[in-house]
């Protein structure tokens, strides 16, 4: 068995998700108010536009995923090489996708479907092989926590810098110009996460051998549908990110219509991943003590609780604090664990069914992502149409105030539940884990 990784090659492996997160936050964050407000595009449009663009990205990652397994060895490994080929072509499209054509409403619409879908689709094409690394970097059960857990320090780290600088940087770069203020702010955010996605490339080591050259898409599609643990932790993802994300998009209209505080959008955001980045160092003692499936059954129960405290608290600025503080804990409840407990599952998979196939049965688990990602665009727009939403007005008639209060606690209560339930038949825990790979070494003697 592999031994521990060094720190260096940790802190590389994070930037992954640096990169990923100072796109994807801004995105998910932003890109809907930004559609809506600055680009003049209807609610309904926009979240049709997201449930159609991640309808198709959803598709394409079992492509991809098929794709890098099958992927001939180079120097530099089978999966990083994958991640310098896009790394320059996501941060150009990115600033396109926050840029506003001078083309009608109509031609507005389509260069929003084309960037949008774009950028997910190279999304696609870095965090499969991405999110592989961490099966090919080490097969220890811990390491791979650990790996998990600086991951997800580097979303935090993303994440937090787009939730505290946005506001102000658009201020900054736009001078009373929103439009200019998202693109100078949108290029910002493209370099630095260029550069993090070439200190990953150059940081870290494949040293297991990827999947079986002649593998067949019959036999990664077995590999998934045969595999328990996977399915399992298929579902719960796209439940825990349908919720993660309608929260992350619904976060400015809640602050700005239903608080009245627009200056509130930043720090929010900020408590919610400076509270997710503090809270991961308790992630493996809590996860070596309750076990993978019981930290998520843990932190399903958290999403709830965290969406009656938001019923509870009203308009005070004081529980809203207290609720990011909380909401942070519930990504640190969930997110570590379930990226962390993909390669198990991919050992799993090869001792079911003869097929080790990472980025496949990774690539399952980024379909229930992108997937989560316009379910929730979309019903961003459905809520916000349904509740009388007006973009642009001035102000939002009675009913949509409270109907922003109401679905924003409902959509945790309900998701966080719904996650916890997706992973009660999980069996896979540590003693069968390593029986697993025991049996696993003998047969490739």
């Amino acid at each position: 068995m592999q031994g521990k990784l060094k720190l260096g090659e940790k802190i590389a492996y994070s930037m992954g998700d640096v990169s990923a997160n100072l796109l994807a936050t801004f995105i998910a964050s932003y890109a809907i108010y930004f559609y809506t407000e600055i680009d003049g595009i209807s609610a309904m449009a926009v979240g049709t536009m997201c449930l159609v663009a991640n309808i198709w990205d959803a598709v394409n990652d079992p492509m991809m995923g098929f794709i890098v397994d099958k992927g001939k060895p180079t120097k530099h490994g089978t999966y990083r090489p994958w991640i310098r080929r896009a790394a320059i072509p996501i941060a150009i499209l990115f600033v396109l996708q926050f840029t506003c054509p001078d083309l009608g409403q109509g031609g507005k619409l389509v260069w929003a479907y084309v960037t949008y879908i774009g950028v997910d689709m190279l999304f696609t094409v870095i965090n499969v092989p991405y999110g592989v690394l961490n099966n090919v970097m080490t097969e220890d059960m811990n390491e791979r926590t650990v790996l998990s857990t600086f991951r997800n320090i580097g979303s935090n780290i993303g994440s937090l810098l787009v939730t505290y600088a946005t506001i102000p940087l658009v201020a900054y770069f736009g001078a009373g110009d929103d439009a200019q203020g998202y693109q100078r702010t949108a290029i910002l955010f493209a370099v630095i996460s260029t550069a993090a996605l070439f200190w990953l490339f150059y940081g870290v080591k494949e040293r297991l051998e990827p999947a079986k050259p002649d593998l067949r898409l019959k036999e990664t599609y077995q590999s998934i549908l045969h595999n328990k643990p996977a399915l399992c932790l298929v579902i719960s993802m796209f439940f825990f990110n349908t919720t993660v994300n309608f929260k992350f998009a619904y976060n400015i209209y809640y602050c700005v219509v239903y608080v009245g505080r627009k200056d509130l959008v930043g720090i929010i955001g900020s408590l919610v991943f400076f509270a997710a980045m503090l809270s991961l160092v308790v992630v493996p003692k809590m996860t070596e003590k309750l076990g993978k499936r019981g930290m998520l059954l843990f932190g399903g129960g958290f999403y709830a609780l965290t969406g009656i405290v938001f019923l509870l608290g009203t308009k005070s600025v004081l529980m809203l604090y207290v609720t990011a503080v909380m909401f942070g804990l519930c990504l640190t409840f969930s997110f570590p664990i379930l990226w962390g407990t993909i390669p198990d599952a991919v050992e799993y998979g090869e001792w079911r069914t003869g097929v080790r196939a990472p980025g496949s049965v990774y690539s399952a688990c980024t379909f229930a992502n992108k997937l989560a990602q316009g379910v929730s665009g979309w019903l961003v727009g459905v809520v916000l149409t349904v509740i009388g939403y007006v973009p642009g007005a001035k102000q939002q008639a009675e009913h949509a105030v409270n109907g922003i209060y109401w679905s924003n606690a409902a959509v945790l209560i309900i998701g966080g539940l719904l996650g916890a339930a997706a992973v009660i038949p999980y069996a896979l825990d540590k003693k069968t884990y390593d029986g697993i790979l025991a049996e696993l070494e003998e047969r490739r003697k």
